[in-house]
């Protein structure tokens, strides 16, 4: 599954769909890798990826999560759905200072 432009990138973000739902890393070199169709391929433009990165790992995205969940046995999300999560968008130079913030404080 890696036609198409899915072939993960630097700075791309992979985000679980199903079983570990809503773990989402930035891809930070070039080794190449297949993905699942379990796993959404996310190519910021304009939003910092590590940004985006913390922020699809926090705790107030993962309560709109919770909304959007769907299944008994294997919980899992559509990809129309996590395109249409709530997120900040602050100015880009804010973004990094609270990446590297947020990095401080792991």
């Amino acid at each position: 599954m890696t036609e198409g432009g899915r072939q993960p990138s630097p700075d791309d973000i992979i985000y679980s769909r199903n079983a570990s739902v809503g773990s989402a890393a930035m891809v930070c070199d070039r080794e190449p890798f297949c993905m699942g169709q379990d796993i959404c391929l996310i190519r910021p433009s304009a939003i910092d990826p590590q940004f985006l990165e913390h922020q699809l790992n926090s705790q107030i995205l993962h309560l709109q999560l919770e909304r959007l969940l769907v299944g008994s046995t294997l919980k899992r999300i559509n990809v129309d759905q996590i395109k249409n999560f709530r997120i900040i968008v602050p100015p880009r130079e804010t973004q990094r200072e609270i990446s590297i913030e947020t990095d401080t404080l792991r």
